[in-house]
């Protein structure tokens, strides 16, 4: 696999969220599923607040291979708690799934935690009858597991 996913020659180029990339944000969250670990659906004005809030750190993924470009294709929304991030929002395009984006997004919030003086990352899975594939992305990440309930899961990194 490895192998093959260097063959694309993929780029991922992350960065917070653009005024311009909004409405794609906020389809994005809408409307995907499968990998979206809380489900959480916002809309306009509360991803312009997430801008415009100094203790939220917000990325869009943009992805293009040797062969596509796929555009923005992942969403990670988080909040600064004195020296924790807490993710709100973890979503990625089912188009890239299993491409390593989502480790790239991982690694992007944890230098970014780093800048913030964060030494731990808190992430929330919901689960739901159409999000059973992410189900393992926070372990499979090195994250732990603190809590379960009926309500969802909490893990940290």
């Amino acid at each position: 696999m490895e192998d093959f996913y260097h063959s694309l020659q993929m780029q991922a180029i992350t960065a917070p969220f653009e005024e311009s990339q909004l409405p794609r944000i906020a389809q994005l969250i809408g409307k995907t599923n499968q990998f979206n670990l809380t489900t959480r659906r916002h809309g306009m004005a509360r991803l312009e607040a997430f801008v415009q809030d100094p203790s939220c750190v917000h990325v869009a993924l943009r992805l293009r291979d040797r062969y596509a470009n796929h555009g923005l294709v992942s969403v990670m929304i988080a909040r600064q708690q004195d020296v924790m991030l807490d993710i709100d929002t973890w979503l990625m395009s089912c188009r890239v799934i299993g491409r390593t984006v989502e480790a790239t997004m991982l690694e992007h919030l944890c230098r970014r935690a780093s800048l913030l003086g964060c030494t731990s990352i808190r992430g929330t899975y919901i689960p739901t009858i159409k999000n059973t594939m992410a189900a393992d992305a926070y372990a499979r990440h090195g994250f732990e597991r603190v809590s379960a309930s009926g309500d969802g899961e909490i893990w940290t990194y």
